[in-house]
């Protein structure tokens, strides 16, 4: 049955119920309390996300220098810390993959944003107006030879005004009922690894530079002085062998990638893959309320 023939259609309950709901709309419009607590939420996301980016990229840049450490002893001679280039090469493509989610979440902050201004909502409010008096004013068969434009332009404006903000809202709530926790541990274990590869890292620089001060590195004892110019793994040969030494650096870089693509799958999740699904249910939803 189509909306002309619906006996509510012409009756006053009908423009009642316009009236009401564009009131309510453009109360919720003005208001904007909705779009401070999307900026709020994403604002604390982007954080998160900028945090664990600079983390990784710490990890990696650390890991690079190390790969470039030339050793020169009588157990091994070259760059035996090349072993971490693909370590190194996934780092870099999962930090490229989090960059994207950080910057997903940046387009729904600034659309949040734009759709949430002072001049949308006039504007807003000038099309709720102009629909509203079509439907009071209007005869019922004159909407139908116009096929309701009145009725899609307030669903799509409507839709505009209120859909990123909305996505913003049922993203953070599903963000907060199923992958918070997983969240919040993945970054605390992430810098808890990275920060061990970059001891490692910074130990290993600063014992292979002849002469260096390595009093800033306590989490190792210190071997019996040896000569300024002793090769690196003369220093540490009583403690550490070669093998030992890049078995212990490669697990911990291990560790340090498992933590990134546990991190990067969560924020795609929630940067890309759940805001898309739920915009694709608003259309959808659109859709069918379009006549």
């Amino acid at each position: 049955m189509s909306i002309p023939e619906k006996a509510w259609y012409n009756s006053p309950l009908r423009m009642l119920a316009v009236v009401i709901a564009a009131a309510v709309l453009l109360g919720v419009s003005f208001w904007g309390g909705l779009d401070r607590e999307g900026e709020k939420v994403t604002n604390e996301l982007l954080m998160k996300g900028t945090i664990t980016y600079a983390v990784t990229r710490a990890a990696m840049a650390g890991l690079s220098v190390v790969e470039e450490i030339e050793i020169s002893a009588a157990v091994v001679s070259g760059k035996p810390f090349r072993v971490l280039r693909p370590l190194i090469d996934l780092l870099d493509r999962f930090s490229s993959v989090l960059f994207f989610s950080i910057s997903s979440l940046a387009l729904l902050k600034l659309l949040t944003y734009l759709f949430g201004t002072a001049a949308f909502s006039l504007l807003y409010a000038g099309v709720v107006a102009a629909v509203v008096l079509l439907f009071i004013v209007m005869p019922p068969y004159k909407q139908k030879l116009m096929e309701y434009w009145p009725w899609r332009v307030f669903l799509v404006a409507t839709v505009i005004r209120f859909a990123f903000v909305l996505i913003v809202g049922l993203n953070f709530l599903t963000h907060q009922v199923f992958l918070a926790e997983r969240q919040e541990a993945a970054m605390a274990e992430l810098e808890h690894r990275a920060g061990i590869v970059e001891s490692i890292s910074g130990e290993i620089m600063t014992i292979s530079t002849p002469g260096a001060d390595r009093s800033a590195t306590p989490q190792r004892v210190e071997p019996a002085p040896a000569e300024p110019q002793a090769g690196f793994f003369e220093r540490w040969g009583q403690r550490l062998s070669p093998t030992r030494l890049l078995e212990d650096l490669k697990v911990k870089a291990d560790a340090v990638v498992d933590s990134v693509i546990d991190i990067t799958v969560l924020f795609l999740l929630q940067a890309v893959v759940i805001p898309l699904l739920f915009f694709w249910c608003i259309v959808n939803l659109l859709r069918r309320l379009s006549p």
